[in-house]
């Protein structure tokens, strides 16, 4: 089973990334709301094998989460795909370069999700 942990403070956002998400066979969610607190609490507890980031959260930005798995030999390894409606040239680059894996724009195209999923499955 891979455990996908969606970081989305939008509640109907994160409840359509968790159905999409688990359509997927072999795939299950943890979402949370709140990044600085449940975020940090569930990769605690390990066992999270992808992340998937709102990038405007309400108590800490998406990149400064970025950058804190990162630098964190733990959670270092872990994908991260980062998920916002900012989509400039700039900004996407900026969050490949400290270190998301993707960066998909909303609204959410949801078979370049199932891609990216599917090349993390095996």
């Amino acid at each position: 089973m891979i455990r996908v942990l969606v970081v989305e403070d939008e509640p109907i956002a994160a409840r359509a990334h968790k159905a999409y998400v688990e359509r997927v066979a072999g795939f299950t969610v943890v979402a949370v709301a709140n990044s600085r607190i449940e975020a940090e609490r569930a990769l605690s507890k390990g066992g999270i094998d992808l992340v998937m980031l709102d990038l405007h959260l309400p108590d800490i930005k998406g990149i400064d989460v970025l950058k804190a798995l990162r630098g964190d030999p733990r959670t270092s390894g872990i994908p991260v795909a980062v998920l916002s409606a900012d989509a400039t040239r700039a900004q996407v680059g900026r969050l490949l370069d400290a270190g998301a894996q993707r960066y998909f724009t909303k609204p959410i195209d949801v078979t370049e999700v199932y891609a990216f999923l599917d090349s993390h499955a095996r």
